[in-house]
C-alpha cells in the first residue's frame, strides 16, 4: 500500500451528475488528476487540462507497463488514473481525481489516505443534464441505462466505505458546493 503525502480526494457520481464542475469550482483545476482517456475530445475540452486524450493503442501500452493505479472501461471507452499523476497532484496538498466507483475500489487498494465523495442525481436530473449536452439519441440510451447500475453501485458503496460523503447534487450548485465546503473544509 503507498501512502500519498496529502489525500486524494475522489469525486464519484453518475454521468452528468456535476463530478467534474463542481469539483474544479471547490478545488481548482490545478490540484485535480487529470484522467487519461480514449474518448472523444468534447468541442470545449482542452488535452492535458480537461482529459488526457490518447488512442485505444496507447491506452492500452500504458496499461501493459502498469502506469495506471486504476482504470475502468465505462460506456465503451478507457479511462485511467496514471501514478505519476496521482503522486505530482497529491505531493503539496490534497488532490482531486474523477473517478468511478470501480476506478475508486482499486485506488483503495493501492493508496492511502483516500476521500471519497458520491455527488447524487436522480434520472430525471439526469435527463435534463444529458439534452443540454446534445449526446445522440444512443448515447443518451447508454448514459440511463447505465445510471442503474451506478445507483447499485452506490448502494454497495455506501455499505462498504463508512468514511464516504454523499452530496445531493440535484440542487443549485452553489448549494452542493456550500454543503462540499463544510465537509472538506480542512482539506481546501
Amino acid at each position: 500500500m503507498e501512502t500519498l503525502q496529502h489525500p486524494l480526494i475522489c469525486f464519484m457520481g453518475a454521468s452528468a451528475s456535476g463530478k467534474t464542475s463542481i469539483s474544479e469550482a471547490l478545488l481548482g483545476k490545478k490540484r485535480k488528476v487529470i484522467t487519461t482517456t480514449t474518448r472523444l475530445k468534447r468541442p470545449q475540452e482542452k488535452n492535458g487540462e480537461d482529459y488526457y486524450f490518447i488512442s485505444r493503442e496507447k491506452f492500452l501500452a500504458l496499461k501493459a507497463q502498469e502506469e495506471f493505479f486504476e482504470d475502468d472501461c465505462y460506456v465503451g471507452q478507457y479511462y485511467g488514473t496514471q501514478k505519476i499523476e496521482v503522486r505530482r497532484k497529491t505531493q503539496q496538498q490534497a488532490g482531486f481525481a474523477v473517478i468511478t466507483v470501480p476506478g475508486y475500489y482499486h485506488l483503495a487498494e493501492q493508496l492511502q489516505p483516500l476521500l471519497p465523495i458520491y455527488l447524487k442525481i436522480d434520472e430525471k436530473t439526469l435527463v435534463a443534464r444529458l439534452k443540454k449536452r446534445r449526446l445522440s439519441p444512443a448515447e443518451t440510451a447508454k448514459r440511463i441505462a447505465q445510471f442503474q447500475q451506478e445507483m447499485a453501485e452506490l448502494s454497495q458503496l455506501q455499505a462498504q466505505v463508512p468514511q464516504l460523503i454523499v452530496v445531493d447534487n440535484t440542487q443549485s450548485p452553489e448549494q452542493t458546493l456550500y454543503q462540499l465546503r463544510e465537509k472538506l473544509a480542512f482539506y481546501l
